[in-house]
């Protein structure tokens, strides 16, 4: 699941105040002013871009969680329902209840989210989304008993 290049972004962001996609945080922020100077390890900055991947009007998005319970992500989730179809303007904003089975070969049971889903998650506890571990079978050859 690598995917080394997404090609050239294109399309304009709706967002109007963009990072620039040459920014970059340096690892080590305090620095010894004594110390030789050597290559140093840099970050991206996070941020919306001026150009994106994939047109919104015509993009799915997926909000897949896994692991245990996270306090606060109804809050995670909902934000980002709303980023996604308010600013953005995705067309359709996807949720996995069963979210071990995205990986798997059964595939994933998916819920359309709305506004209406959202708008009140944030004050129940939980994870709107449910949680899984496992155990999955991924259906593996099985060893003979001998």
């Amino acid at each position: 699941m690598n995917i080394t290049s997404l090609g050239e972004a294109r399309f304009p962001s709706p967002v109007r105040h963009t990072v620039n996609d040459q920014a970059q945080i340096p690892a080590v922020i305090v620095r010894d002013p004594a110390a030789p100077k050597r290559d140093e390890v840099l970050f991206e900055l996070a941020g919306p871009r001026a150009k994106l991947f994939f047109d919104p009007a015509k993009t799915r998005a997926g909000i897949v969680t896994c692991g245990g319970l996270c306090p606060g992500l109804n809050n995670v989730i909902r934000a980002l329902f709303l980023e996604l179809h308010h600013t953005y303007g995705v067309a359709e904003v996807l949720g996995s209840r069963a979210v071990i089975r995205v990986l798997t070969p059964r595939g994933p049971e998916l819920m359309v989210i709305g506004p209406a889903f959202v708008n009140q998650i944030h004050q129940h506890g939980g994870i709107i989304l449910g949680t899984s571990r496992g155990p999955v079978d991924c259906a593996r050859p099985r060893r003979s008993a001998q």
